[in-house]
């Protein structure tokens, strides 16, 4: 099945658990090169609703990398969800 042909939400969810996945990665086995500094930087913007839910400083490990990469993929789900849901009014509504 091609990338253009699966629904929005998938895509969403896809996108966003590869965003979550390589940023997180990165940042936990990226050492202290650059992109390991930049990709740390990232994570921790990333890592902030952890931070809010748990009040407690999140390790980098990877359980970490899981956590976060299940919860972007759930919150990019629920924006193409709605992404879809929108297209879909905008095609379905009547043209003057």
């Amino acid at each position: 099945m091609k990338w253009n042909r699966w629904p929005y939400w998938v895509r969403g969810g896809v996108l966003g658990a590869l965003i979550s996945f390589c940023v997180s990665a990165l940042s936990v086995y990226g050492g202290s090169s650059i992109v390991g500094t930049i990709a740390t930087i990232f994570f921790l913007l990333m890592a902030f609703p952890l931070l809010l839910l748990f009040q407690d400083f999140i390790p980098q490990d990877f359980r970490t990398v899981v956590i976060l990469t299940s919860i972007y993929f759930i919150l990019g789900t629920i924006l193409g969800w709605l992404y879809g849901k929108m297209k879909k009014s905008e095609a379905s509504s009547p043209k003057p």
